[in-house]
């Protein structure tokens, strides 16, 4: 770097550099910010902070409906028996709620009052609305029987695009004894597919 040395020529007021320009004022001016670009920032920062907010809420909203939760309902409990070789529509049959998912667990249960390896039968008539059943596309489960053992005869059904089941009838098949115990429980995962 070269050195100025000063001579009668350039001694001058205002300092300059060895080339004779004017030197460039070297501080920094402190930029004062207008009341629109205040408003603008502080908008901006608002806008940041409730995105943030959102996408917080979002992330803890659906990390908790990922988790199913199980729900069990106890849905028929009559006739406490049924005889031999009848059956029962029901004057008000039982539903089955399947409008949040496509599989619901079902389990039947009761026992012989004696020595039969007969059938029980149940029928179910499925609903779109919950309000018309359709026997036409009607599901029957044929349980066998095991005497005075009770049988506890569970599986999933396959409700398709169908919302509703209602238990229609049950029919005991055998001419020796009578159906005791009768009990119809589903269960649902809620969230679940």
């Amino acid at each position: 770097m070269r050195l100025c040395v000063p001579t009668k020529t350039n001694l001058t007021p205002r300092p300059r550099n060895c080339r004779g320009k004017k030197q460039k004022n070297r501080t920094a001016r402190r930029v004062v910010p207008t009341k629109k670009k205040e408003m603008k920032n502080k908008i901006l920062k608002l806008i940041g902070v409730a995105a943030l907010a959102l996408a917080a809420i979002l992330m803890t909203s659906t990390a908790g409906a990922q988790v199913p939760t199980y729900g069990p309902a106890t849905i028929c409990t009559s006739p406490a028996t049924l005889a031999t070789t009848a059956g029962t529509n029901f004057a008000n049959p039982p539903i089955i709620d399947c409008s949040r998912q496509q599989h619901v667990a079902v389990m039947f249960s009761f026992n012989q009052g004696g020595a039969s390896t007969s059938n029980v039968v149940y029928t179910l008539y499925p609903s779109v609305d919950g309000i018309y059943y359709d026997a036409n596309a009607a599901l029957t489960i044929t349980i066998p029987s095991t005497g005075t053992t009770r049988v506890n005869y569970s599986t999933n059904i396959n409700c398709g695009g169908f919302g509703y089941y209602e238990i229609y009838s049950m029919a005991n098949t055998t001419a020796l004894t009578t159906c005791t115990n009768l009990g119809v429980v589903y269960g649902i995962k809620t969230l679940a597919p």
